[in-house]
Parts: C-alpha cells; sequence; structure tokens
C-alpha cells in the first residue's frame, strides 16, 4: 500500500467506531429497507469523520512541514452551504426525521419550520445533496407505514462551494442543526443566507 504506517495506524484505529456506527444505524433501520442509508451513512463517515480523525491526528504535524503561502490560501478541503426549501415543514415527525438525517450526515445549519419550510445546512457537497434525497425517501416510507408526514417536496435550490484548510474548523454554521420557528427565525435564516451568499437565492423563493 502507499499510505504511510502513520495513515494505516489511523484507519487500524478508528474502525471500531465506524463499525459502531454502522451497528446503530442498522438497529435503528431494523425491520425496514435499511441497506442504502447504511450505505449513506457509511459515504459520509469516510468524507466527513475520516477527514477529522485524519486532520486531528497526521495532518497538523504534516501540514507544518510541508505547507506555506499558496497552499494556505487554496485550502485542502470543499465546504458545500445549500439552501433547500418546502411548501412547508409543520410535522413533527418530518422534522424530526430531517434532524436525524442531517446529524448522520455530518451537516450543521438551521431549519426553518412554518410556510415555507426552509433549510440552510453545511458539510460535503455529496452530503447536502444525499440530505434532500434521503428526507424524500424517507416521507415515502414513513407514508407507507401511515404515520404523519408531510407531503410537501424537498427542493435544492440553491448552493455555494467554498475551499477550507480544515473540513470542521472551517464551518461557519452551527454544527448541530438549529430550528427556527415561523416568521421569528426568518429574519435569522435571511442573515445566515446573506453571510453565505445564499441571499438572492432565498429572495427568488419567497418571491416565488
Amino acid at each position: 500500500s502507499s499510505c504511510s504506517p502513520e495513515v494505516r495506524r489511523c484507519a487500524i484505529d478508528a474502525l471500531p467506531n465506524l463499525m459502531e456506527t454502522l451497528t446503530w444505524e442498522a438497529k435503528a433501520g431494523e425491520g425496514s429497507e435499511a441497506l442504502l442509508s447504511i450505505f449513506t451513512v457509511a459515504e459520509s463517515w469516510t468524507k466527513n469523520d475520516w477527514h477529522g480523525i485524519v486532520s486531528a491526528k497526521i495532518l497538523p504535524a504534516a501540514q507544518s512541514k510541508r505547507r506555506t503561502g499558496s497552499d494556505l490560501e487554496n485550502g485542502c478541503f470543499e465546504i458545500c452551504t445549500a439552501l433547500i426549501h418546502s411548501h412547508h415543514i409543520v410535522e413533527v415527525d418530518t422534522i424530526q426525521m430531517a434532524k436525524k438525517i442531517a446529524s448522520k450526515l455530518s451537516l450543521g445549519g438551521y431549519m426553518k419550520t412554518g410556510r415555507p419550510g426552509l433549510m440552510l445546512v453545511e458539510g460535503t457537497e455529496a452530503d447536502c445533496h444525499s440530505l434532500v434525497e434521503l428526507i424524500i425517501l424517507g416521507q415515502k416510507k414513513a407514508r407507507n407505514r401511515c404515520k404523519s408526514v408531510g407531503s410537501s417536496y424537498f427542493k435544492l435550490a440553491n448552493k455555494v462551494v467554498r475551499s477550507e484548510n480544515d473540513l470542521n474548523a472551517g464551518r461557519k454554521l452551527p454544527r448541530k442543526m438549529q430550528q427556527l420557528e415561523s416568521s421569528i427565525g426568518m429574519d435569522e435564516l435571511k442573515a445566515a443566507c446573506e453571510k453565505m451568499g445564499l441571499a438572492k437565492a432565498l429572495s427568488d423563493i419567497l418571491l416565488d
């Protein structure tokens, strides 16, 4: 293998953490088709948790030796901020499901409940797209089990991707999904969208 001994040791040490995460996901989806969810969590782990482990244990020493000037300016991790909208987010089951999925994907940010329903999330680009797909999939499964979830369609309205030197330290939104209530929370969401370069995307949604 081309991996250094340090990276191999780091991978071996991290395996129990991965197995624990996948076991928890399998138990959470017991009695339903959980394979897609398990694969999604595993993919998210390799993109988020694994990078975080390597960043914490290996990269600092290596970066201090190798990286200067333009390297620091260019950044080495891409972080995506995505604005997701729905006609409404009001049902408790939908809110809890969306928060749970976002947590599994290591996505943080804001969820504004009410009408319209809005989510401003931050993480990897792939995970931002996966969030929308898994919420829609979760809604379909819940309706098949006759649970009270909304039928409102979730859509990724727009996104901004930037480069940072560290995947976790470079985040600008809350690490955990924060719930904002209806009109009161809209002002806070507008400020966050302005900060992240998604003010026009939000304006377009509100004018639609």
